[in-house]
C-alpha cells in the first residue's frame, strides 16, 4: 500500500529530520513511499525548492530505497521511493538485506546474571 509523506518548500531542518524518520519507517513497513512537496502561491515560481527538499529526503533514504519516478504536477512535486529488493546470499540461498540493521539496544548491568543464593 501507498503512503505519503508531505512537505513543504520551507520546512525546517528538524521537521525534515521528523518527516525522514517517518518515511523510513512507512518505507521498511509499507515498501513505497510517496514524497511530496505542496507549493502554494508565490512558492511555484520557485520550485527548486522543494526539488532540494526531496534531494535532501532521497538521499538520507538512499541505503534502503530507490527512486521510481519523480513527476510535477500542478503544484504538486514528488517522488516515490520503493525498497531495494533484498539479496540473496550466493552460497546457501538465504536472503540477506540490502540495507544495515542496527544492534538491539542493551540495558546497563543487563548482561550480568543475578546473583544466585547459596544455602
Amino acid at each position: 500500500m501507498l503512503k505519503e509523506v508531505r512537505l513543504a518548500p520551507n520546512t525546517g531542518r528538524h521537521d525534515l529530520l521528523a518527516k525522514s524518520k517517518t518515511a523510513r519507517s512507512l518505507l521498511l513497513s509499507e515498501g513505497i513511499v510517496k514524497l511530496t512537496v505542496v507549493l502554494r502561491g508565490r512558492e511555484i515560481s520557485h520550485p527548486e525548492r522543494g526539488v532540494r527538499l526531496l534531494r535532501i529526503l532521497t538521499e538520507q533514504l538512499k541505503g534502503i530505497g530507490k527512486v521510481e519516478s519523480p513527476q510535477l504536477r500542478g503544484r504538486l512535486l514528488s517522488v516515490i521511493v520503493s525498497l531495494r529488493k533484498r539479496k540473496k546470499d550466493e552460497e546457501g540461498g538465504a536472503r540477506v538485506p540490502a540495507y544495515p540493521r542496527s544492534p538491539a539496544p542493551t540495558l546497563h548491568g543487563a548482561a550480568q546474571a543475578a546473583p544466585t543464593r547459596d544455602s
